[in-house]
């Protein structure tokens, strides 16, 4: 069996590829690639353990340099692995490292931290969690070759999954993928959807015959699902605010394949060259529980409707008949107000800007005022 895994920092990308044999309940084999070469040994576990991750700024170097701390532990608490890092720079403790201990004793939490070089010995942070603000505080201590530095610290919790959540997401992601290999068209219902699954306002039928169209047009398709880098599934009930994150999972998807008219290799979907695509074009993102299954269930959220009458034009264009009659637009700092142009920042009003529209082409010809 071979793993390829892709660690990355805001700083660099390691790549290690995992060889080996799989015997029992164990993986034994070698690990090669931007690491040095060395023998590794997985134990196969056949509990359920859960993933929590936080996340920690130093007040004085501005939180510019946050650090995520994701720790597994056993269901009786116990620290099974961890890491830590950068989320920005490399300015709090390391651009990466392990951790080391973790350990709760009611809202006070102590974690062992460690990076590269051997020097890290009794580095670690103590921090309160207050429940009023949903925030940590506390102070840290982290040696590495370089010396040792201290401070103060504010964190939050973000994040928690379980291995079978994690199992059951990631099966429903490789059923998908080995349809579009098979070659088989979409069918509502489908195991690894909601029945009522809705997503930036397409539901099933829209999902699938973009899906069954992409079937029709390229055959022998490979579809690979990659860099899961994270998976959200137990409530975090206090999760402070602005690190809340719908339950689902974060991941690249790849397809590819050959025109059905022939031809090369032309590549389908690619989610590594759409910065956008995990925030507001990932279909599948967002998962939810049903029946004690974790399924695609989509955002909820309908499609953006205005009050007026429109139609989207083939080429992206918004079109609104107008019935001949002039439309005044008025753009505003944070909003659009009607005429006068006001700027709520200074109180003074601007000229009026206007735009006209011709009722046949129904597009903007014309705008007079400042923009």
């Amino acid at each position: 069996m071979t793993l390829d895994l892709e660690f990355a920092t805001p700083q660099a990308v390691r790549d290690i590829r995992l060889s080996g044999t799989v015997g029992g309940q164990v993986f034994t084999g070698s690990a090669s690639g931007d690491i040095a070469g060395q023998p590794v040994i997985f134990h196969g576990w056949r509990g359920i353990l859960e993933e929590r991750r936080l996340l920690f700024v130093d007040p004085a170097i501005d939180g510019d340099d946050p650090q995520e701390v994701a720790v597994v532990l056993r269901e009786d608490g116990g620290l099974v692995a961890g890491g830590c890092a950068s989320v920005a720079g490399c300015g709090l403790w390391a651009c990466d490292g392990g951790v080391t201990s973790f350990s709760e004793a009611g809202d006070i939490v102590t974690i062992g931290l460690e990076t590269d070089g051997g020097c890290s010995a009794g580095s670690q942070l103590t921090a309160t969690f207050d429940t009023a603000a949903d925030l940590y505080s506390g102070s840290y201590s982290f040696t590495s070759c370089s010396g040792t530095v201290t401070g103060s610290l504010i964190g939050a919790r973000t994040t928690r999954t379980r291995t079978d959540h994690v199992a059951q997401a990631l099966s429903a992601l490789g059923e998908i993928a080995d349809q579009f290999e098979a070659g088989t068209s979409f069918t509502a219902p489908h195991a690894s959807f909601a029945t009522v699954y809705l997503h930036n306002g397409r539901n099933l039928s829209k999902l699938f015959a973009d899906w069954n169209a992409e079937l029709a047009a390229y055959t022998g398709i490979e579809a690979d699902v990659t860099r899961v880098r994270l998976v959200s599934a137990v409530d975090e009930p206090d999760a402070f605010g602005n690190f809340e994150v719908s339950k689902g999972v974060i991941f690249d998807v790849s397809r590819s394949g050959t025109p059905s008219g022939g031809g090369p290799i032309e590549t389908c979907v690619d989610s590594t060259q759409d910065p956008l695509y995990n925030l507001v074009r990932n279909d599948l993102r967002v998962f939810e529980e049903s029946s004690g299954q974790w399924i695609i269930g989509g955002d909820r959220q309908h499609a953006l409707d205005l009050p007026w009458s429109y139609s989207l034009g083939s080429d992206g264009r918004l079109d609104s008949p107008t019935n001949g009659d002039p439309i005044h637009v008025a753009p505003g700092v944070f909003a659009a107000h009607f005429c006068p142009t006001r700027d709520t920042r200074t109180a003074t009003t601007r000229p009026t800007a206007s735009a006209s529209f011709q009722p046949t082409t129904r597009k903007w010809t014309s705008s007079q005022g400042m923009g």
